[in-house]
């Protein structure tokens, strides 16, 4: 039976009757054939792949051609997840004409939506995007576009100011006109009153158990990346290793001449062989 695609009014419903919201993200037509089949109703298409991809220190680096480049595969292979595209960094600070221009190169390459990162500017960039009939995701938290501002990687809204310009920007992104909300390495308990006063779904990574949805990295999920494992995330296997253990095998099997086999050979008939050994003598 073929997949129908979950629409973004479906996954509010999903928020009102308390049902959880899965993500993950995915960056290529594996990995994109390996969610959308194990059933996630969310995939992101992030600028995290800057790290996990493509081997640079932060997402800043993440250009806007690079993304598009792992959002058409995942676009074309997940025929039920909603697939969202990150906006990358430097692609709608400067105007909303920037951002209407970048986040509809999105959508041509496929995104269900798109999603930017702060407050503050960002909630003129939200509504002129979504003013321009382009579905949109805030994203506050930790935000790793602004890290060189909000000081690192560190958890966001543990103290009265912070927690409440959280709160405040929270309301202002769903006031601007988004359909989402994306919390990042937000206590649980701010995490929780922000999903309770807010309409649109609110999904977490860092943010406990009370968010509307969850959502990881699909290489902190499958143990791919070996550098460091956030505190919110879990593996749930270990490719890494796995994937040096068989690699480690075939390299040996070659070495001592154990691999390939006939098995992994092609044959001639042996007269076809009788008769060119002939010729070549003769």
């Amino acid at each position: 039976m073929e997949k129908k695609k979950i629409s973004i009014s479906e996954i509010q419903e999903m928020k009102r009757r308390g049902e959880k919201i899965t993500s993950i993200t995915a960056y290529d037509y594996p990995f994109a054939r390996l969610v959308d089949e194990a059933g996630f109703d969310v995939v992101f298409v992030g600028d995290s792949l800057g790290m996990v991809c493509l081997g640079y220190e932060s997402t800043v680096t993440v250009t806007m051609e690079e993304v598009l480049h792992h959002l058409r595969p995942v676009a074309r292979t997940c025929k039920r997840a909603h697939v969202v595209g990150d906006m990358p960094y430097g692609t709608y600070f400067q105007s909303n004409e920037q951002a209407i221009m970048n986040a509809t190169k999105l959508m041509q390459g496929g995104a269900d939506s798109v999603k930017m990162e702060g407050g503050g500017a960002t909630l003129q960039r939200i509504k002129a995007v979504v003013d321009a009939g382009i579905p949109c995701w805030g994203h506050l938290g930790v935000t790793p576009q602004f890290i060189a501002l909000t000081g690192g990687y560190r958890t966001q809204g543990k103290d009265l100011d912070t927690a409440k310009r959280l709160m405040s920007d929270s309301l202002k992104i769903q006031n601007a006109g988004a359909w989402a909300l994306q919390l990042e390495c937000v206590p649980s308990e701010l995490s929780k009153l922000i999903t309770e006063r807010l309409r649109i779904p609110v999904f977490g990574a860092g943010c406990g158990p009370h968010v509307d949805g969850q959502g990881m990295n699909i290489y902190d999920a499958l143990g791919l990346f070996d550098k460091f494992l956030p505190k919110m995330s879990k593996r749930y296997t270990n490719f890494w290793e796995q994937g040096i253990t068989s690699l480690q095998e075939f390299h040996h099997e070659i070495k001592e001449g154990r691999f390939p086999t006939l098995d992994q050979s092609f044959t001639v008939p042996e007269e076809v062989m009788e008769k060119l050994i002939k010729e070549i003598e003769s």
